[in-house]
C-alpha cells in the first residue's frame, strides 16, 4: 500500500521537472508476526531489522515461559492454537497482520499443517524458515540460516526434526572418494549429488539418460569448481558402455537411483520394467570391479508384497542384490522408502497442476493413503545407510504415519488460499491397475533391527533361491525380447512368490 507525501504547489510551478521526484511514493512497512520465539525466531528478527521493510508486531509461541514477555521490546503472544483470536485482536488495535513467518526449524509437519489450517484464509503471505535437511550450511554447522526464508510449500507438511549422524563421521566416509550416481538428474539423484558436494568427494560421476535432466544439474553445479565432475549421457541398458564407464572412472561408491517409477505407465508397458529397471540393474551388477567398495540400490516400499509391475521389478532387484552380495567383495545395500514429496513420480505435482487450473483435484479412492517424506530428508538418510548397514542388508527409512491423499488434497488447496470443495472441487475417480490402498515398508516375514539412527532400520539378509531367481530372470528376459506383454504379466504375478525369500 502506498500514499503520496504532501506536494509543495509553489515548488512545482517553479520547477516542474521536479514533479515526478516529489511524487515518489512512501512505502508503509508490512505488519509481520513471527511464529516461534526461540533461537530461530530471534535470528529471523535480526535479519528483518537489517532490511527495515517490515514492522514486527509480535512473536507467537507455545512456551508458557515466553508468553506475555518481550523479546527486544516485542511482545510474545500465545499459544499458537489461539492464532485466529490473536490476529483478530491485533486488527482491532489497527495492527492488521499481512505476513507471517514460521520460525520453528525443529517443528514437524503436523504443526505446520495445523498452522496453515488456522491462518491460510486470513494471511496473504506465509513464509517459513527451512530445516537443517534443506540447506548444506545447516547440515554442516547445525545452524539455521535466516536468509533462506521462503514461502511455505507442501513438502513442509512432511518435514521432521533432523536426525543426522555426526557430520565428521559422514564427512570421513565420502571425503576424497570417487562417487557415481545413476539417475543423477532425477529427483533423488540430483539431491544426492547436492548433498554429496558438502562432503568434499574427489570426483562426482553423474550419469543419466535424459539430456535435459543432466544439463539441468550440470548448470546448477557449474560454480562448484573445487569438486571434479563428469557428466555422462548414457543408458544403463547399454551393457558394454556401462562396463567401460565403470572400468574407466573406477568409482569407489555407486548410488543407483535410476529407474522407471510410475506405476500405471509400467502396468501398460511391463517390458520396460524389465529392460530398464531389471536389465539395467543387472548390467551395473555385472560391471562391478574390486575398486567398487559400496553399491547402494534405491528401492521402494512398493517392493513389499508387490501388487504392481513396478514394485515387482524393484523387488527382483533387491533379490538380485542379496544373491550377488554373497559372491563379491563389494558391500551391496538396498534402501527402501516411500513416496518422496514433489519428486517426478509423486502425486503432489499432479495435484498442484489441477489446483492451478481450478480443479477438480482427482483422487482414486477416498481411503487411499501413502507414506511421504521430503527429498532432502530422504537423500540425507540414504547417505547414512552405507555407514550403518552390512552387505546384503535392506535398509528402510522410517516414514512416519501414512497420509490420506484426500486430506493432502484439502491441505494443498488451503495452502493456495482456497476452500476445498467450494473454490476447488475434489473428485473421486477409481483405483488404477497395480495401486494399493496403502503401502508397507517391510513384509510379515522380514525381521527388523534398529541402527544408531532411529530413522533407519535394517532388514537382515534372508535366503534367496538362486536357481529359481535365475529361472525367473531367464523367462522375463525371453518374454521381453519377444515383446510378449501378456506373458510378462503372467510371469511376474505367478512366479514372483516362488523366488521370494523365506
Amino acid at each position: 500500500m502506498t500514499k503520496e507525501v504532501g506536494i509543495n504547489e509553489k515548488l512545482l510551478k517553479e520547477h516542474p521537472y521536479n514533479k515526478e521526484f516529489l511524487k515518489e511514493p512512501f512505502h508503509e512497512k508490512t505488519n509481520l508476526l513471527i511464529l516461534g520465539a526461540g533461537m530461530g525466531g530471534r535470528l529471523v528478527l535480526r535479519e528483518i531489522k537489517k532490511k527495515d521493510d517490515h514492522n514486527v508486531v509480535g512473536f507467537v509461541d507455545d512456551n508458557p515461559r515466553f508468553i506475555g514477555e518481550k523479546i527486544h521490546g516485542i511482545k510474545v503472544y500465545g499459544p499458537i492454537s489461539t492464532l485466529p483470536e490473536i490476529l483478530k485482536k491485533l486488527k482491532t488495535q489497527k495492527k492488521e497482520i499481512k505476513e507471517v513467518i514460521i520460525a520453528m526449524p525443529s517443528a514437524d509437519g503436523i504443526v505446520i499443517k495445523k498452522i496453515i489450517r488456522l491462518i491460510s484464509q486470513k494471511i496473504p503471505k506465509i513464509s517459513i524458515l527451512p530445516t537443517a535437511y534443506e540447506d548444506p550450511f545447516s547440515i554442516k554447522t547445525g545452524l539455521v540460516v535466516p536468509e533462506k526464508i521462503r514461502k511455505v510449500k507442501v513438502e513442509d507438511f512432511f518435514r521432521r526434526k533432523p536426525m543426522l549422524l555426526p557430520f565428521d563421521e559422514i564427512l570421513s566416509h565420502y571425503q576424497g572418494k570417487r562417487i557415481l550416481i545413476t539417475g543423477a538428474g532425477g529427483s533423488i539423484g540430483s539431491e544426492l549429488v547436492r548433498q554429496l558436494t558438502i562432503f568434499s568427494p574427489e570426483h562426482l560421476i553423474l550419469l543419466d539418460n535424459s539430456e535435459f535432466s543432466l544439463y539441468t544439474i550440470q548448470m546448477e553445479l557449474s560454480e562448484k569448481d573445487e569438486i571434479k565432475k563428469t557428466f555422462l549421457l548414457a543408458d544403463l541398458r547399454d551393457k558394454e558402455k556401462i562396463k567401460k564407464i565403470i572400468s574407466k572412472f573406477n568409482p569407489e561408491i555407486i548410488f543407483h537411483a535410476a529407474a522407471y517409477k510410475h506405476v500405471p505407465l509400467l502396468e501398460e508397458n511391463p517390458e520396460e520394467s524389465i529392460n530398464n529397471n531389471i536389465a539395467g540393474f543387472c548390467n551395473l551388477m555385472h560391471s562391478l570391479n574390486d575398486n567398487v567398495k559400496e553399491f547402494i540400490l534405491i528401492s521402494t516400499d512398493k517392493a513389499v508384497d508387490p501388487s504392481s509391475i513396478m514394485g515387482m521389478s524393484k523387488r527382483i532387484c533387491e533379490l538380485i542384490l542379496q544373491s550377488k552380495s554373497r559372491k563379491i567383495n563389494s558391500k551391496l545395500l538396498a534402501v527402501r522408502f516411500g513416496n518422496v514429496a514433489c519428486s517426478s513420480g509423486s502425486v503432489i505435482p499432479l495435484f498442484e497442476k489441477q489446483i492451478e487450473k481450478g480443479g477438480p483435484v482427482t483422487i482414486t479412492d477416498i481411503q487411499m493413503k501413502r507414506f511421504f517424506m521430503t527429498i532432502p530428508e530422504a537423500a540425507q538418510l540414504v547417505l547414512q545407510t552405507p555407514i550403518l548397514g552390512d552387505t546384503g542388508d535392506i535398509l528402510i527409512l522410517e516414514m512416519g504415519n501414512q497420509c490420506f491423499l484426500f486430506e493432502l488434497a484439502e491441505d494443498m488447496i488451503r495452502l493456495k488460499g482456497f476452500i476445498p470443495n467450494k473454490d476447488i472441487p475434489i473428485k473421486i475417480t477409481c483405483t488404477r491397475k497395480g495401486e494399493k490402498m496403502e503401502e508397507r515398508l517391510f513384509g510379515d516375514k522380514e525381521k527388523i533391527e534398529p541402527t544408531r539412527n532411529k530413522r533407519i532400520s535394517i532388514i537382515k539378509t534372508n535366503y534367496v533361491d538362486d536357481k529359481k531367481l535365475s529361472l525367473l530372470l531367464s523367462k522375463l528376459f525371453n518374454a521381453s525380447k519377444q515383446n510378449d506383454i501378456e506373458s510378462i504379466k503372467e510371469i511376474f504375478k505367478k512366479e514372483m512368490s516362488q523366488v521370494n525369500t523365506s
